[in-house]
């Protein structure tokens, strides 16, 4: 389930980041980048990614780094 959650945020995140020239403060979801990520993280190689798994594990770090790369930072230190 926190996988889920976890990964449903990514997503949300990713898809809000906004056009690097937005015309009047709008904000457009970047489709070819929700895409990719959801083509990596369903791909075999997660393993189907099942909590208590290598496959969980690999999703886990794949997340961090995309939240690593957008700058955001650990909320628990």
């Amino acid at each position: 389930m926190r996988l889920i959650c976890l990964s449903s945020l990514v997503f949300v995140i990713v898809s809000c980041q906004p056009t690097k020239n937005p015309a009047d403060g709008e904000v457009s979801i970047d489709t070819v980048s929700v895409a990719s990520h959801l083509q990596v993280l369903s791909s075999d190689e997660y393993e189907g990614r099942k909590p208590f798994t290598e496959g969980e594990e690999k999703t886990v770090q794949y997340l961090e780094e995309q939240f690593r790369k957008m700058g955001l930072a650990p909320g628990n230190g």
